[in-house]
Protein backbone atom coordinates (compact mmCIF):
# COMPACT_ATOMS: atom_id res chain seq x y z
CA UNK A 1 0.00 0.00 0.00
CA UNK A 2 1.61 3.30 -0.96
CA UNK A 3 0.84 6.73 0.56
CA UNK A 4 -1.45 8.40 -1.63
CA UNK A 5 -3.78 4.32 -1.18
CA UNK A 6 -3.25 4.31 2.35
CA UNK A 7 -4.60 7.87 3.15
CA UNK A 8 -7.56 7.04 0.57
CA UNK A 9 -8.06 4.26 2.31
CA UNK A 10 -8.65 6.23 5.35
CA UNK A 11 -11.57 7.29 4.20
CA UNK A 12 -13.52 4.33 5.41
CA UNK A 13 -14.69 3.40 8.29
CA UNK A 14 -11.24 2.56 10.78
CA UNK A 15 -10.74 -0.75 12.18
CA UNK A 16 -8.83 -2.20 14.85
CA UNK A 17 -5.12 -1.82 14.58
CA UNK A 18 -4.25 -5.23 12.88
CA UNK A 19 -0.69 -5.16 14.69
CA UNK A 20 -2.22 -4.70 18.41
CA UNK A 21 -4.59 -7.56 17.34
CA UNK A 22 -2.04 -10.20 16.39
CA UNK A 23 -0.02 -9.38 19.56
CA UNK A 24 -3.35 -10.08 21.55
CA UNK A 25 -3.85 -13.54 19.78
CA UNK A 26 -0.03 -14.33 19.99
CA UNK A 27 1.05 -13.65 23.46
CA UNK A 28 -0.41 -14.16 26.76
CA UNK A 29 -1.65 -10.99 28.72
CA UNK A 30 0.50 -10.00 31.43
CA UNK A 31 0.64 -11.62 34.51
CA UNK A 32 3.25 -10.07 37.01
CA UNK A 33 0.17 -8.00 39.24
CA UNK A 34 -1.75 -11.28 39.71
CA UNK A 35 2.06 -13.08 40.59
CA UNK A 36 2.22 -10.04 43.09
CA UNK A 37 -1.25 -10.28 44.60
CA UNK A 38 -0.70 -14.29 44.94
CA UNK A 39 2.58 -13.70 46.60
CA UNK A 40 0.86 -11.12 48.92
CA UNK A 41 -2.53 -13.35 49.42
CA UNK A 42 0.03 -16.37 50.23
CA UNK A 43 1.86 -14.43 53.09
CA UNK A 44 -1.46 -13.05 54.38
CA UNK A 45 -2.82 -16.55 55.09
CA UNK A 46 0.65 -18.19 56.35
CA UNK A 47 1.14 -15.05 59.10
CA UNK A 48 -3.07 -16.15 59.61
CA UNK A 49 -1.89 -20.03 60.01
CA UNK A 50 0.53 -19.18 61.87
CA UNK A 51 2.33 -21.82 60.08
CA UNK A 52 6.06 -23.16 61.07
CA UNK A 53 8.69 -21.99 59.41
CA UNK A 54 8.57 -25.05 56.46
CA UNK A 55 5.55 -24.97 55.71
CA UNK A 56 5.79 -20.90 55.62
CA UNK A 57 8.48 -21.51 53.14
CA UNK A 58 6.81 -24.07 50.91
CA UNK A 59 3.84 -21.98 50.45
CA UNK A 60 6.14 -18.94 49.35
CA UNK A 61 7.99 -21.19 47.16
CA UNK A 62 5.90 -23.63 45.67
CA UNK A 63 2.06 -22.71 45.30
CA UNK A 64 2.41 -19.05 42.98
CA UNK A 65 4.90 -20.33 40.76
CA UNK A 66 3.92 -23.65 40.04
CA UNK A 67 0.47 -22.24 38.67
CA UNK A 68 2.27 -20.01 36.77
CA UNK A 69 4.59 -22.09 35.42
CA UNK A 70 1.30 -24.36 34.46
CA UNK A 71 -0.11 -21.18 32.61
CA UNK A 72 3.05 -21.15 30.65
CA UNK A 73 3.26 -24.53 29.34
CA UNK A 74 -0.56 -24.28 28.51
CA UNK A 75 -0.17 -21.92 26.15
CA UNK A 76 2.75 -23.82 24.58
CA UNK A 77 0.78 -23.81 21.11
CA UNK A 78 1.48 -20.37 20.66
CA UNK A 79 5.16 -21.20 21.34
CA UNK A 80 6.07 -21.26 17.50
CA UNK A 81 4.18 -17.95 16.71
CA UNK A 82 6.05 -16.12 19.64
CA UNK A 83 9.00 -17.19 18.67
CA UNK A 84 9.14 -16.24 15.26
CA UNK A 85 7.40 -12.62 15.91
CA UNK A 86 10.60 -12.09 18.44
CA UNK A 87 12.96 -13.28 16.37
CA UNK A 88 12.48 -10.79 13.73
CA UNK A 89 11.40 -7.97 16.79
CA UNK A 90 15.44 -9.30 17.86
CA UNK A 91 16.61 -8.48 14.93
CA UNK A 92 15.22 -5.24 14.46
CA UNK A 93 16.68 -4.28 17.49
CA UNK A 94 19.88 -6.01 17.69
CA UNK A 95 20.90 -3.92 14.21
CA UNK A 96 19.34 -0.52 15.52
CA UNK A 97 21.60 -0.96 18.65
CA UNK A 98 24.76 -1.87 16.32
CA UNK A 99 23.46 1.27 13.90
CA UNK A 100 22.31 3.78 16.85
CA UNK A 101 24.27 2.76 19.89
CA UNK A 102 21.44 3.10 21.78
CA UNK A 103 18.39 0.99 22.91
CA UNK A 104 15.81 1.18 20.44
CA UNK A 105 12.34 2.56 22.10
CA UNK A 106 9.79 0.30 22.63
CA UNK A 107 6.96 2.54 24.19
CA UNK A 108 5.60 5.37 23.14
CA UNK A 109 6.72 7.08 26.19
CA UNK A 110 10.76 5.95 25.06
CA UNK A 111 9.93 7.18 21.52
CA UNK A 112 9.15 10.57 22.83
CA UNK A 113 12.16 10.96 24.54
CA UNK A 114 13.75 9.70 21.83
CA UNK A 115 12.62 12.41 20.05
CA UNK A 116 13.14 15.35 22.18
CA UNK A 117 16.94 13.82 22.73
CA UNK A 118 17.22 14.06 18.87
CA UNK A 119 15.86 16.68 16.80
CA UNK A 120 15.11 16.53 12.88
CA UNK A 121 18.62 16.18 10.91
CA UNK A 122 20.21 14.45 13.70
CA UNK A 123 19.29 10.56 12.57
CA UNK A 124 18.48 9.33 8.88
CA UNK A 125 15.44 10.09 7.94
CA UNK A 126 13.52 6.60 8.25
CA UNK A 127 14.66 6.15 11.60
CA UNK A 128 12.83 9.13 12.70
CA UNK A 129 9.41 8.44 10.73
CA UNK A 130 9.32 5.15 12.42
CA UNK A 131 9.87 6.81 15.95
CA UNK A 132 7.46 9.39 14.98
CA UNK A 133 5.26 6.18 14.47
CA UNK A 134 5.93 5.12 17.65
CA UNK A 135 5.36 8.09 19.45
CA UNK A 136 1.61 8.27 18.27
CA UNK A 137 2.59 11.29 16.15
CA UNK A 138 0.96 9.40 13.30
CA UNK A 139 0.66 12.81 10.61
CA UNK A 140 4.14 13.74 11.27
CA UNK A 141 5.15 9.85 10.68
CA UNK A 142 3.22 10.03 7.28
CA UNK A 143 4.75 13.08 5.56
CA UNK A 144 8.20 11.69 6.78
CA UNK A 145 7.50 8.23 5.04
CA UNK A 146 6.17 10.20 2.04
CA UNK A 147 9.61 11.78 1.65
CA UNK A 148 11.61 8.93 2.08
CA UNK A 149 13.91 7.25 -1.84
CA UNK A 150 12.61 4.46 -3.65
CA UNK A 151 15.53 3.81 -5.57
CA UNK A 152 16.84 0.72 -4.32
CA UNK A 153 15.20 -2.64 -3.17
CA UNK A 154 16.07 -1.65 0.53
CA UNK A 155 14.79 1.87 0.37
CA UNK A 156 11.98 0.38 -1.39
CA UNK A 157 11.17 -1.91 1.82
CA UNK A 158 11.87 0.54 4.27
CA UNK A 159 9.39 3.00 3.25
CA UNK A 160 6.38 0.38 2.41
CA UNK A 161 7.52 -1.11 5.88
CA UNK A 162 6.42 1.96 7.29
CA UNK A 163 3.64 2.70 5.52
CA UNK A 164 2.05 -0.70 6.41
CA UNK A 165 2.99 0.14 10.08
CA UNK A 166 1.04 3.65 9.33
CA UNK A 167 -2.03 1.40 7.83
CA UNK A 168 -2.18 -0.97 11.36
CA UNK A 169 -1.96 2.20 13.25
CA UNK A 170 -4.42 3.75 11.60
CA UNK A 171 -7.18 0.55 10.98
CA UNK A 172 -7.07 0.79 7.96
CA UNK A 173 -7.46 -2.31 5.20
CA UNK A 174 -3.81 -3.69 4.51
CA UNK A 175 -2.42 -4.53 1.32
CA UNK A 176 1.29 -6.35 1.96
CA UNK A 177 1.47 -7.03 -1.84
CA UNK A 178 4.01 -4.37 -2.78
CA UNK A 179 5.78 -4.78 0.58
CA UNK A 180 6.47 -8.20 -0.05
CA UNK A 181 7.68 -8.11 -3.19
CA UNK A 182 9.96 -5.84 -1.74
CA UNK A 183 11.37 -8.03 0.75
CA UNK A 184 11.80 -10.89 -2.16
CA UNK A 185 13.61 -8.71 -3.87
CA UNK A 186 15.97 -7.70 -1.36
CA UNK A 187 18.49 -9.87 -1.75
CA UNK A 188 20.76 -8.10 1.02
CA UNK A 189 18.29 -9.31 4.01
CA UNK A 190 19.61 -12.83 5.00
CA UNK A 191 16.81 -15.50 4.14
CA UNK A 192 15.53 -16.03 7.56
CA UNK A 193 14.73 -12.47 8.21
CA UNK A 194 13.12 -12.71 4.53
CA UNK A 195 10.81 -15.72 5.76
CA UNK A 196 10.05 -14.22 8.99
CA UNK A 197 9.04 -10.99 7.34
CA UNK A 198 7.15 -12.34 5.28
CA UNK A 199 5.29 -14.64 7.67
CA UNK A 200 4.65 -11.98 9.78
CA UNK A 201 2.95 -9.87 6.87
CA UNK A 202 0.78 -12.96 6.05
CA UNK A 203 0.06 -13.08 9.83
CA UNK A 204 -1.13 -9.13 9.77
CA UNK A 205 -3.30 -10.06 6.80
CA UNK A 206 -4.89 -13.06 8.48
CA UNK A 207 -6.18 -11.32 11.43
CA UNK A 208 -6.85 -8.03 9.64
CA UNK A 209 -9.65 -10.53 8.00
CA UNK A 210 -10.76 -12.12 10.91
CA UNK A 211 -8.73 -15.42 10.13
CA UNK A 212 -6.26 -17.36 11.60
CA UNK A 213 -2.57 -15.49 12.71
CA UNK A 214 -0.68 -18.62 13.87
CA UNK A 215 -0.34 -20.70 11.23
CA UNK A 216 1.97 -18.62 9.21
CA UNK A 217 4.31 -17.85 11.95
CA UNK A 218 4.48 -21.06 12.82
CA UNK A 219 5.34 -22.72 9.78
CA UNK A 220 8.07 -19.92 9.86
CA UNK A 221 9.28 -20.92 12.52
CA UNK A 222 9.37 -24.40 11.88
CA UNK A 223 11.13 -23.64 8.67
CA UNK A 224 13.71 -21.25 9.88
CA UNK A 225 15.47 -23.77 12.48
CA UNK A 226 16.98 -23.32 15.59
CA UNK A 227 17.02 -20.03 17.18
CA UNK A 228 20.44 -18.04 18.36
CA UNK A 229 21.02 -19.04 21.43
CA UNK A 230 20.78 -15.53 22.80
CA UNK A 231 17.76 -14.98 21.24
CA UNK A 232 16.56 -18.48 22.98
CA UNK A 233 17.81 -16.93 26.36
CA UNK A 234 16.24 -13.85 25.98
CA UNK A 235 12.75 -15.30 24.67
CA UNK A 236 13.06 -18.35 27.67
CA UNK A 237 13.24 -15.34 30.40
CA UNK A 238 10.55 -13.24 29.08
CA UNK A 239 8.54 -16.49 29.03
CA UNK A 240 9.31 -17.53 32.03
CA UNK A 241 9.17 -13.68 33.82
CA UNK A 242 6.32 -14.68 35.88
CA UNK A 243 7.46 -17.69 37.59
CA UNK A 244 10.76 -15.80 38.29
CA UNK A 245 9.06 -13.12 39.57
CA UNK A 246 6.91 -15.43 42.10
CA UNK A 247 10.27 -16.83 42.87
CA UNK A 248 11.91 -13.87 43.63
CA UNK A 249 9.10 -12.21 46.30
CA UNK A 250 9.09 -15.25 47.82
CA UNK A 251 12.99 -15.49 48.40
CA UNK A 252 12.44 -11.69 49.50
CA UNK A 253 9.81 -12.59 52.01
CA UNK A 254 11.23 -15.15 53.52
CA UNK A 255 15.04 -13.37 53.68
CA UNK A 256 13.00 -10.57 54.99
CA UNK A 257 12.01 -12.90 57.76
CA UNK A 258 15.43 -14.37 58.69
CA UNK A 259 17.04 -11.12 58.79
CA UNK A 260 14.57 -9.99 61.09
CA UNK A 261 14.65 -13.11 63.46
CA UNK A 262 18.70 -12.86 63.08
CA UNK A 263 18.25 -8.79 64.71
CA UNK A 264 15.62 -9.98 67.51
CA UNK A 265 13.73 -6.89 66.01
CA UNK A 266 11.39 -8.56 63.94
CA UNK A 267 10.41 -8.58 60.11
CA UNK A 268 13.01 -6.23 57.93
CA UNK A 269 11.21 -5.51 54.90
CA UNK A 270 14.43 -3.59 53.83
Amino acid sequence: MTGSDARSAGRQTPRTNASVALNRSVFLPNRIGLVVAGQLLAVAIAFALSLPAVLFAVVMLVPVPFLQAIVVFSGRRLWPAQEATLWLYLMTADEWRRKRGEPMPRTPSQAKAWLRRNPEGSAPDEVRAGILLAAGRLAEGGEAISRLPTESARDRLRRLDLELVLATMQGWPLDTTAADDAIRADIETPSVERDLHLAYHAALKAIDGGGDAIESLARARLAAGRLPAAYARRIWTGRLMSVIVAVAIGVWVLAAMLVGLATAGGVVWF
